[in-house]
């Protein structure tokens, strides 16, 4: 009697369960092998076996590579047995546990490619809706990590589009090398496509590349002639460069109406002032002045330009229409001053 209740007790301590809770222990075994449709023996399945409810029997058994399992001290009855393995269909059955049951011989399917598919793109999509949740509330290195684990159920063709997602975050963290790093790879999945090209152009003009920059989205250009959003861009950036004539091109292709960025102007402009070159300079307020009267301090700038020319007259209506637009900018008693010393009356 004693080695029996010593018995059990071990047994307890071998599956690992409560003993008050094993109401299925008994005298018998199933045994089995887990193979492919071929007959390969599969490694890594895991065998689970209950009787009744899930849970109520041994510790589930993973297969090693002679695909057998086997379990010991079951009590007679209808057990479920239940077989899972990555990338395989699962296999669930029934089978009635007695001194003669035989070894059971179970085969799994590959599952379907075109399933597998669906449910790892079903899987990607669920860990990148996560991973921009967490991106929208602040945390980067969560919807990076989110990123990270849909690229695995991906193929390859989707990939560049997340991690330029990737390289979003990163650029959040302030992490420029990263966020350089991601998009490098993604331009070598996919050398022309053009959201890649204008993420790449964006990282090297924040990393101060403009040159660079500018090369990259001269590149989307040339896949997408007419893509408008580019076209701005490209012919914003060069303008700021100071390079207007080479952003004219861009320029025409836009849809009728489309300007450059006025203070990009404005700024060439004070640039070429300020370098002493007049004549450049009074080209680009006047462009300015022409086409964008909500920016009156071009005029302020134009007036300068005729003052040192000389032009005392055109200065002093340049500054007054200025005054007129603008009277409480901070440029407005400076203005004062010069209409003063030209002395109109003012």
């Amino acid at each position: 009697m004693k080695l029996r209740c010593l018995s059990l007790f071990a047994a307890a301590l071998i599956l690992g369960m409560p003993l008050a809770a094993q109401d299925w222990v008994g005298t018998f075994r199933l045994s089995g092998t887990v193979s492919d449709e071929e007959g390969n023996a599969i490694e890594g399945a895991t065998v689970e076996l209950y009787l009744g409810d899930p849970g109520r029997g041994p510790k589930p058994y993973v297969t090693k590579k002679n695909g057998r399992w086997a379990f010991l001290g079951l009590k007679t009855g209808v057990w479920t047995v239940k077989v899972e393995k990555e990338g395989m269909m699962p296999s669930e059955g029934q089978i009635q546990v007695t001194s003669t049951s035989p070894p059971l011989r179970i085969k799994l399917r590959a599952i379907p490619e075109e399933m597998l598919y669906n449910q790892r793109a079903l899987e990607a999509k669920k860990q990148l809706e996560e991973g921009q949740a967490m991106a929208q509330a602040g945390d980067y290195t969560g919807a990076r990590a989110k990123y990270q684990e849909a690229l695995v159920n991906l193929p390859p063709e989707h990939h560049p589009a997340v991690l330029i997602a990737i390289a979003s975050a990163y650029a959040e963290e302030g992490d420029a090398e990263n966020r350089m790093k991601s998009l490098v790879e993604a331009q070598t999945l996919a050398p022309g496509d053009a959201s890649v090209l204008l993420a790449l152009a964006r990282a090297q003009y924040d990393a101060g590349e403009i040159d660079t920059s500018i090369a990259t989205l001269e590149r989307v250009v040339e896949s997408e002639p007419n893509n408008a959003m580019v076209l701005q861009v490209l012919s914003d950036m060069l303008v700021a460069q100071g390079r207007v004539d080479e952003a004219r091109p861009y320029l025409d292709r836009l849809p009728e109406g489309t300007k450059l960025d006025p203070n990009a102007l404005l700024n060439v402009g004070i640039d070429h002032y300020n370098a002493g070159e007049m004549d450049a300079a009074l080209e680009r307020f006047n462009e300015v002045v022409e086409n964008y009267p909500e920016l009156p301090t071009a005029l302020y700038y134009r007036g300068l330009v005729h003052l040192g020319r000389g032009d005392n007259e055109l200065a002093a209506s340049d500054l007054k229409a200025f005054l007129a637009a603008e009277p409480d900018s901070p440029r407005a008693d400076e203005a004062k001053e010069f209409l003063s010393y030209l002395d109109t009356g003012e």
